[in-house]
């Protein structure tokens, strides 16, 4: 796993995502700040931005990954944007951003409504939080919506989307990882403060498993195969697939690779630097 950055003031792959001021803000729930307020743990009635700030729980799947499955769970504040959660997903599952992206959010049908994904409500879902690389292969592509347009909280609270929506992240269109993300809902306010978490700190790891996923390796049969590889000393390897993991791989490591393995303090090391 690529090692963690050690100064604080370096400058994160999310940092070139540029947060949308005039996204619309949802105010159809309310949100945690006067529970924080009224807490006898808030003295002189200052109140901390991140503890403030409202914040979803994700647990978000690398989907065809097994034994281990690759997987995190997030704590990401309401008002980052689609694309602030691109860097996010980035850092947390070891990615190098090397790859274009897309998330796609489809409409889920209510108790005895039959299925309409391809109905007009699901189209604009569909097509309102890709990236802009993909845009061109949309009718009308002026008229499709980008990432940065969107915050979580107009998709997770908005009155519109609010439980109709499943959501999934798509990095490197050629190998296709496609990550599933499941929202469990608003994080207790009281949570930071019972995990001794900074209150700079605006995005945690809580939790997870698997070593990152290797760049460029070939999908998930070549995943399968390197994990193969490094398991049994003894395996074949005609094309040099270990001394490629651990020489060119992006996200390479010239020690090796443990499937099972990795740390949530150099996750959240990484993730200490991303500021909304």
């Amino acid at each position: 796993m690529p090692k963690a950055k050690k100064s604080r003031s370096t400058k994160t792959r999310s940092d070139a995502s540029k947060t949308d001021k005039s996204a619309p803000q949802s105010s159809s729930r309310p949100n945690n700040h006067d529970e924080a307020a009224n807490s006898p743990d808030n003295r002189n009635g200052q109140i901390s931005k991140s503890t403030a700030g409202d914040s979803y729980l994700l647990l978000v799947h690398l989907i065809s990954t097994s034994d281990p499955t690759i997987s995190r769970l997030l704590s990401v504040p309401s008002r980052y944007t689609f694309e602030k959660l691109h860097g996010v997903l980035q850092i947390a599952f070891g990615w190098a951003s090397c790859h274009a992206y897309s998330f796609s959010v489809s409409k889920l049908s209510e108790p005895g409504e039959p299925p309409s994904f391809m109905s007009k409500y699901s189209r604009e879902l569909l097509n309102l939080v890709l990236d802009d690389e993909m845009k061109d292969c949309f009718p009308e592509p002026e008229k499709i919506k980008k990432v940065s347009d969107y915050t979580l909280a107009d998709i997770y609270d908005g009155e519109q989307y609010r439980g109709k929506v499943e959501v999934s992240y798509e990095y490197d269109h050629g190998d296709s990882w496609e990550h599933q993300i499941v929202f469990l809902g608003h994080a207790d306010p009281t949570l930071r403060r019972a995990m001794g978490i900074p209150d700079e700190m605006e995005v945690v790891c809580l939790g997870g498993e698997g070593h990152p996923c290797a760049e460029d390796c070939g999908s998930t049969p070549g995943w399968e195969d390197l994990k193969d590889l490094f398991k049994s000393k003894t395996k074949r390897d005609p094309d040099g697939r270990r001394q490629w993991y651990k020489t060119f791989c992006a996200n390479g490591n010239p020690k090796g690779l443990d499937p099972w393995k990795w740390s949530i303090l150099e996750v959240n090391d990484a993730l200490a630097d991303i500021k909304g």
